[in-house]
């Protein structure tokens, strides 16, 4: 009797975790679903530089930190709207894009060999330097829009 009730239970659970979820209507905490959705997650540009721009279907995601050659750079508004703040060789400016009341925010983060510039809430523009170092170069930028996170992946490709 006792090996019936257990196989029993064994096949109600196997039945239950085996059936159909709908991915729309159950979420696990801290996961959701793509608000920003990106025109490109990744770009390579060649030996010579130059700008490419990504634009998002959401508005109110923010720009993090990024990964420049696998090193992390965590970065955030420390400065009033407007001001400049230097972080470990990155010049970082922060905005409120014209809403008052509201905190800054990452407007342009820039490094010896690229700038990237949020030039409005659905508009991302990347400018790279040429690259005469002789070595492949990456970014990768992250992006969050309160419990999604995504990124995007620049690659230069060496002289």
């Amino acid at each position: 009797m006792k090996e019936k009730m257990f196989l029993f239970i064994i096949v109600l659970l196997l039945s239950v975790c085996s059936s159909e979820i709908n991915d729309d209507k159950i979420t696990i905490d801290g996961d959701q679903e793509d608000t920003i959705i990106l025109s490109e997650k990744e770009h390579t540009f060649k030996d010579d530089g130059g700008d490419f721009t990504i634009t998002t279907e959401g508005t109110q995601w923010l720009l993090g930190g990024c990964y420049v050659d696998s090193k992390s750079y965590g970065f955030g508004c420390t400065v009033e709207c407007g001001e400049i703040s230097n972080f470990e060789g990155f010049n970082i400016y922060c905005d409120s894009f014209g809403n008052p009341g509201i905190a800054c925010e990452i407007s342009k983060i820039e490094y010896s060999w690229f700038t990237i510039t949020k030039e409005t809430q659905q508009k991302i523009v990347f400018n790279v330097l040429p690259n005469e170092t002789g070595k492949p170069r990456k970014i990768r930028l992250l992006l969050s829009d309160r419990n999604y996170l995504t990124s995007i992946e620049i690659d230069q490709l060496a002289e």
